[in-house]
């Protein structure tokens, strides 16, 4: 090797190297440190890239260089070059906006909510320079403030898809909440009345508020979820052709698709003796059950 080229190795050695320890070039882009550590320093757009590659042997450094260099060529020229730098806000809108044709009001509702309770942990920062250890400091907080594991799985499920969101854009290379695992969410014990019981509790409910009655025998014998049977109106009861449409009203269904359930007798019952109890006939688009807490429905029981 002749001096010209020894000069220009160390002149690339001291570039890659950082202020704690030096990188030795073996090859384009490729770097390994005094450990035996295989780095990439990559120049894309005007910037310099640099990372680990976590790994001695060279071939298995050759692959991931080379899917890192993918990642870059993805990666938007504006962002290498500091010209935009998305907070993880500023990612949030347009990824809303992305996803609300395709999912119901109440899912966009719970994911705004939760894009707009990061201000806490994200705020302050460009998405590209939020670190793992940010996101550590959120599952901490949230862990400490004893948060469910409902809860806190659907916002860690939320803050990926953003991340994603970003990667796929090119404003970001990797996702810093890879590796964050969802809690374990403990199944809870139902126990199911039999049917001699469930009259028992209906008919003592019926005793001191008949609206929530009314709405604990419907949820029973029609199988909707509160947010469904609250939206069922009149003009979707077919006593002749014995059916119920279920809509969920603007919020939707759980799957966002509508549906017909049985007008079982039972249910059938039900529903000709609460139309049989109104002072006049309803109007068609009147809904069927009063509005009432139906948590409070619930626990009433």
């Amino acid at each position: 090797m002749n001096v010209a080229q020894q000069t220009t190795n160390r002149i690339n050695e001291h570039r890659a190297g950082s202020k704690h320890f030096p990188l030795y070039r073996v090859g384009e882009c490729l770097y390994r440190s005094e450990g035996g550590i295989f780095f990439a320093v990559v120049k894309k757009h005007g910037r310099q890239h640099r990372r680990s590659l976590k790994t001695k042997d060279r071939e298995i450094a050759q692959q991931k260089l080379g899917k890192y260099r993918e990642q870059l060529r993805r990666l938007d020229p504006k962002v290498s070059k500091d010209r935009y730098n998305p907070t993880f806000l500023d990612v949030g809108e347009p990824y809303l906006n992305s996803i609300r044709p395709h999912i119901s009001g109440s899912t966009f509702i719970r994911r705004e909510s939760v894009i707009r309770r990061m201000r806490r942990w994200f705020s302050r920062k460009a998405i590209r320079d939020i670190s793992r250890l940010d996101c550590e400091r959120w599952a901490t907080d949230r862990w400490k403030q004893k948060v469910s594991s409902r809860t806190f799985n659907h916002e860690l499920e939320t803050i990926k898809l953003v991340f994603n969101y970003a990667i796929e854009h090119g404003w970001l290379l990797d996702s810093p909440a890879t590796g964050l695992k969802r809690l374990r969410q403990e199944k809870p014990i139902v126990l199911i009345p039999s049917r001699n019981e469930f009259v028992t509790l209906v008919n003592d409910m019926r005793s001191r508020t008949a609206r929530a009655a009314d709405w604990i025998e419907f949820l029973a014998y029609s199988g909707c979820r509160t947010g469904e049977a609250s939206e069922v109106r009149w003009q979707g009861v077919d006593f002749v052709q014995k059916t119920v449409r279920i809509t969920g009203g603007e919020k939707g269904t759980k799957n966002g698709e509508g549906r017909s359930i049985p007008l079982f007798p039972a249910l059938e019952h039900l529903l000709d003796r609460m139309k049989s109890a109104l002072p006049a006939p309803p109007r068609p688009n009147a809904r069927i059950l009063l509005e009432i807490n139906a948590c409070w429905a619930l626990m009433t029981v």
